[in-house]
């Protein structure tokens, strides 16, 4: 919690200061409507980094710094290899990125800082969520989860691959009956959500369901602060969206399992 405490306070100095210099620079004060720039936009978020290396120092835990750190390519590495799982589904990224992109444009340079906050984001959810409810939620059960998902996704993976060799329109086809193809897309998490719930109860799901929406809505409004104070959007999502192209109601199940990804990281480096 308080990385986000210090990151909200700096972040409000750094919104000030950029409002204090322009005004200097051109007459009167301006908080929103800037010229986007690489150099700005890293420099902003830099903020995040030193909000939680004051994190770790007051606590004298270096590893809260290092799990932000960690954070930050995690994210990226799973962010690339969900989007070549989405493809193998849908003849169009489910986003694009409008700078700095990587991989396809299944990921971008721009993104290593807001994963490390995001992934500090899912901790404070789960923490807050156990015990609020006084839930007990351990690795084990996460591991169980990921043996159960990742058999569930190969099967899925591998059929599709050898439906592909025996349909090369697959793809095109199925673009049209979107819907119906997120479902079967989606199914691997789905059904193995159910399957801990009835094995462990539905805290697991309540937790991933509180993963999705809240990543959800917090990419939602990081989108539109930067848009507003950048003047640019900085991704586009292609399918089923919100407000333009901002979001997606399909995002939310794949933030969910992003959610377990980075607890399951940070409770193996923990027992580590």
């Amino acid at each position: 919690m308080w990385f986000f405490i210090y990151s909200a306070v700096l972040l409000l100095i750094a919104w000030l200061g950029c409002a204090v210099i322009y005004s200097f620079r051109y007459g009167g004060f301006k908080f929103f409507g800037f010229k986007f720039s690489r150099k700005f936009y890293y420099l902003g978020l830099m903020i995040f980094p030193l909000a939680a290396a004051l994190d770790a120092f007051s606590f004298s835990d270096l590893n809260r710094f290092l799990d932000f750190v960690i954070f930050m390519f995690a994210g990226v590495v799973g962010e690339v290899i969900f989007s070549y799982w989405w493809r193998l589904f849908f003849s169009k990224n489910i986003w694009d990125y409008s700078f700095d992109t990587l991989f396809g444009n299944f990921t971008s340079l721009l993104n290593f800082i807001p994963w490390g906050v995001g992934g500090k984001l899912f901790i404070v959810l789960w923490a807050g969520y156990t015990k609020i409810f006084h839930i007990r939620l351990d690795l084990s059960q996460y591991l169980v989860f990921w043996l159960i998902f990742l058999s569930l996704w190969l099967v899925q993976v591998i059929l599709e691959l050898v439906l592909k060799l025996r349909a090369q329109s697959l793809v095109q086809l199925k673009d049209q009956r979107i819907n119906k193809v997120y479902f079967y897309f989606i199914l691997p998490v789905s059904v193995t959500l159910v399957l801990i719930s009835f094995a462990y109860g539905l805290a697991f799901l309540l937790q991933a369901l509180i993963f999705g929406i809240s990543a959800f809505a917090a990419e939602y409004l990081f989108g539109k602060f930067m848009q507003l104070l950048l003047s640019k959007q900085l991704w586009h999502y292609n399918y089923r969206t919100v407000d333009g192209t901002r979001a997606s109601l399909f995002s939310i199940v794949p933030f969910s399992l992003g959610g377990i990804y980075f607890l399951s990281i940070w409770l193996i480096l923990t027992f580590l």
